[in-house]
């Protein structure tokens, strides 16, 4: 786990808490997870809001449409094919809109 904001104090107790060395002053904020922690189980999930915010989603994508070729607007729907892949990375997007 990185953070991009300075720390000096208490650092071996933040440690102790997250239950990992955490990295402070770092270039980007990051939190790592392994892959087989994506496989647990949510206790409180909740099938029928999944499936209402799934539907208002998708209903607002489509009320969205395809925006105009400024730069902000080829960012978003980059993303928005990218994103349910898991391939939203920055250096993915901008590799994609050369």
């Amino acid at each position: 786990m990185t953070f991009r904001h300075g720390r000096d104090a208490n650092i071996a107790e933040i440690d102790r808490f997250f239950g990992c060395s955490i990295k402070f002053s770092a270039a980007v904020d990051t939190m790592v997870f392994q892959t087989a922690l994506l496989e647990t189980p949510i206790p409180t999930s909740d099938n029928h809001l999944l499936s209402i915010l799934r539907d208002y989603c998708e209903s607002m994508l489509t009320e969205r449409g395809t925006l105009s070729s400024e730069l902000r607007a080829m960012v978003e729907n980059e993303i928005v094919e990218l994103l349910p892949h898991g391939n939203a990375q920055v250096e993915r997007v901008a590799s994609n809109l050369v």
